[in-house]
């Protein structure tokens, strides 16, 4: 069995803007990796993916409502490789769900387009 969380990549990058929902997505991430050691002697497999902000979600839309076009340029430009789909996300937690990833429990794994490596 394998359980998938969703995180942000906000779990690891400081925002003083987003101190709340930075500090929630961390402590998500902090309790699967402890419920990933609690569960293990049962085969249960827990672990989180840390999206980056995502083209194709009605965050996105609204949050390009909102910014002017410089400051949605700028967002862009923060992604290395392109803002992410929600395509991006499912392969990824299709991957965890199965039994291809039998071996990897308790992890934070960043999918965000090179965003948290800059």
């Amino acid at each position: 069995m394998s359980i998938v969380l969703i995180a942000s990549v906000m779990s690891i990058i400081a925002n003083p803007a987003l101190t709340a929902y930075c500090a929630s997505k961390a402590a998500l991430v902090s309790g699967a990796r402890s419920l990933a050691l609690e569960l293990a002697n049962k085969n249960i497999r827990v672990n989180c993916v840390s999206p980056g902000y995502l083209k194709d979600t009605k965050m996105m839309t609204e949050l390009s409502d909102v910014l002017n076009y410089k400051e949605m340029d700028n967002l862009k430009k923060g992604y290395p490789l392109g803002l992410g789909s929600n395509k991006d996300i499912s392969a990824l937690c299709i991957f965890l769900l199965s039994d291809e990833s039998k071996w990897i429990t308790g992890q934070n794994i960043i999918i965000d387009g090179g965003y948290s490596v800059k």
